[in-house]
């Protein structure tokens, strides 16, 4: 009983610890081609506390949330009625600038796309993770609410596969979406310069945590 009355003290003390709250706003799509769907997700980030805080996220590139949990990305997770859709590849955050470029990826698969995005990321992989990182510094005022705007690409492919992993989006399903953040420092050392990690180790603003926004539904209808 002592044990219970411990966890329950400890999970209570934890919730009302949460220095911020991030909510899903609304959810709008249009088909900008035959095949892309353009999704642009409206959401907010509230500092609940009394105090000026900081902590390092990319509130615009949104990565799968099985792709690993030590980024500075927020994650987007999604589920085809109650069951999460464990692919990587759904959404892309590649838009089409012109026809030139449209047809370049056209006749290209998901993961193709995926494989050429990656080989110009690695390029410069320091230098570019380094200035990300610290572009990705958010200060937030007490009780100060920053909204937020992304936008998710959908080749409108339905099935998937991914190694031996296999889906299918089915059109009449309800789908849904949620966001969420990993705010860390002390993985991010070997990414920054000595004086960098030195600055956001001893400044007392910087937060760190899991947090989750609430679940929205989005459209994978025809």
């Amino acid at each position: 009983m002592k044990h219970l009355l411990f966890l329950l003290i400890s999970f209570t003390a934890f919730a009302q610890n949460k220095a911020i709250k991030i909510e899903i706003d609304s959810v709008t799509s249009f088909d900008s081609i035959p095949t892309e769907r353009i999704y642009t997700i409206k959401y907010h980030i509230e500092n609940l506390t009394d105090k000026p805080i900081s902590f390092i996220a990319n509130t615009q590139n949104l990565i799968p949330i099985n792709t690993g949990s030590q980024r500075h990305n927020g994650y987007y997770k999604l589920f085809e009625e109650q069951k999460p859709i464990d692919m990587n590849t759904i959404f892309t955050n590649k838009l089409f600038k012109s026809k030139k470029e449209y047809k370049f990826y056209d006749d290209k698969t998901a993961e193709e796309v995926e494989k050429i995005a990656m080989e110009e990321f690695v390029k410069n992989h320091w230098d570019e993770t380094n200035k990300d990182l610290m572009k990705s510094i958010i200060m937030m005022q007490p009780k100060e609410t920053k909204n937020f705007t992304v936008k998710l690409y959908w080749n409108k492919e339905r099935y998937r596969k991914e190694d031996e992993f296999e889906f299918y989006i089915e059109e009449k399903a309800t789908h849904y979406i949620e966001f969420a953040v990993n705010l860390l420092l002390e993985e991010f050392k070997e990414k920054l310069t000595e004086e960098e990690y030195s600055a956001i180790i001893n400044d007392k603003t910087f937060i760190k945590g899991w947090y989750t926004s609430n679940k929205v539904p989005i459209d994978f209808s025809e």
